[in-house]
């Protein structure tokens, strides 16, 4: 038997508790409790709480110097860790899956400046056999520019966001 199973069990005695009136009033059953007198198991935190009210206990009265009880909440620190971590990592490849699909929208808004390269170039060309004085033809060419820049700087900010990594991710 451990400190904790003799501390539960004469906390209970001294209320003048039965094993089956604890375990009606913490909703568990009377195995549980005597298992847990016994030192063959020990509750878990939630019980624990509700039985330090149940036998009018500090709390600190049953995890004081308890060496097994901290050796569970270390264990139970190192499950809720790896749950945290992996839990982290599905979010972590939520937002990689978002990211990706936002690049590609990008990528494709990216593609309609150069569709509109394609007229303003065939204007241009056919302009170039004329005069260069007409209005058209500079309207034209300032267009092809404008096209041009827009095209690049989106392709440059989804390539410097992927590919050179110049967003930080979340560590």
């Amino acid at each position: 038997m451990d400190q904790l199973s003799t501390q539960l069990k004469k906390a209970r005695i001294k209320k003048g508790y039965s094993q089956q009136k604890v375990a009606d009033e913490l909703q568990v059953t009377r195995q549980s409790i005597s298992s847990w007198e016994n030192g063959h198991s020990r509750p878990d935190l939630y019980n624990l709480t509700l039985l330090s009210k149940v036998y009018d206990e500090p709390l600190d009265n049953f995890v004081k110097d308890n060496h097994s009880f901290d050796l569970q909440i270390e264990s139970d620190r190192e499950e809720f860790l790896h749950f945290f971590n992996l839990l982290q990592q599905k979010e972590l490849e939520k937002i990689k899956r978002i990211d990706l699909y936002l690049s590609i929208i990008i990528m494709i808004l990216g593609l309609i400046p150069i569709l509109g390269i394609i007229p303003s170039l065939f204007v241009v060309w056919q302009q170039s056999h004329r005069t260069f004085k007409s209005p058209l033809w500079w309207s034209s060419l300032i267009s092809l520019a404008i096209s041009i820049i827009l095209s690049m700087l989106l392709m440059y900010l989804t390539v410097s966001h992927h590919w050179f990594n110049l967003i930080p991710s979340i560590s």
